[in-house]
């Protein structure tokens, strides 16, 4: 399945976000790896349970509506030790996944060069140690390879691959959280 085809799987109608006059969609890159197998998350609980998950290593804030600075209060509290850039971090993490992120929001998974893409189906829920969303999956059966599945003629990679690269260019590229 071309990557093109899937994002427009998972696109909702013009139509429709016109009507509702809500801002568009994010698109999401979470990529996750069990702590002692070192496995994607992708090949089990988030493709079993169709979440995925944030871990916090604290137990997670409540879920609702918090601004970011009570988000940020709450990750000083919990981790008092952890440097100021580093709580900086998880509470960035925490405000995108609490707040920024929404249902009809795309999400995208891998493991290796197999990417998945699924829309997130609704609000951030409690875990131990971790929040979730649930997330329905549009191609757990077919990953896309960006590797071959991505058309070569795309303007930003004819830009700044060379004639024999196969791989994509290092460099990240901005994407909308």
């Amino acid at each position: 399945m071309p990557v093109w085809d899937a994002l427009l799987a998972a696109k909702q109608p013009a139509d429709e976000a016109e009507a509702d006059r809500e801002p568009p969609r994010q698109l999401w890159i979470i990529r996750g790896t069990d702590a002692k197998t070192a496995v994607p998350l992708i090949r089990g609980p988030w493709r079993d349970r169709s979440v995925v998950t944030l871990a916090t290593g604290f137990q997670p804030l409540t879920v609702g509506a918090h601004d970011p600075e009570s988000v940020r209060r709450a990750v000083d509290t919990a981790l008092p030790t952890t440097s100021p850039a580093r709580r900086e971090s998880v509470a960035r993490e925490l405000d995108a996944f609490l707040n920024r992120m929404r249902e009809g929001d795309i999400v995208l998974s891998t493991d290796g060069f197999e990417t998945y893409v699924g829309v997130v189906s609704g609000p951030a829920a409690h875990g131990t140690e971790q929040l979730e969303r649930p997330v329905e999956w549009r191609n757990l059966n077919k990953p896309l390879d960006f590797l071959k599945d991505l058309p070569s003629d795309s303007p930003e990679w004819s830009r700044t691959r060379t004639p024999n690269s196969s791989r994509p260019p290092s460099t990240p590229r901005p994407y909308s959280p």
